[in-house]
């Protein structure tokens, strides 16, 4: 069985939207233990910008931020999603 929705440790993702999985310490903005999971689903505008007085595309991704209580925890579910992932990938 191949399932495109997913729930695993808590988090519920589409399968098929997933861009990547990266883990993140970043201690300078307070945060530390991130497992990062970005999103295909971008989004696309045009903001006006007055030092140009022209119209600019700005894009930006989804994403979606877990914090864990540890640097292996985060590694760990990373592995996970991403073999998971992977098996999605290559069955569906």
């Amino acid at each position: 069985m191949n399932n495109r929705i997913i729930t695993h440790g808590g988090i519920t993702l589409d399968l098929e939207s997933v861009k990547c999985f990266k883990v993140q310490t970043m201690v300078e903005s307070g945060k530390s233990n991130i497992l990062t999971i970005e999103l295909k689903n971008c989004k696309s505008e045009y903001i006006f910008n007055p030092n140009t007085k022209s119209y600019e595309l700005h894009g930006s991704t989804d994403s979606i931020e877990v914090s864990y209580t540890s640097y292996e925890s985060a590694c760990q579910y990373r592995d996970e999603w991403s073999k998971i992932w992977e098996d999605y990938l290559q069955n569906k």
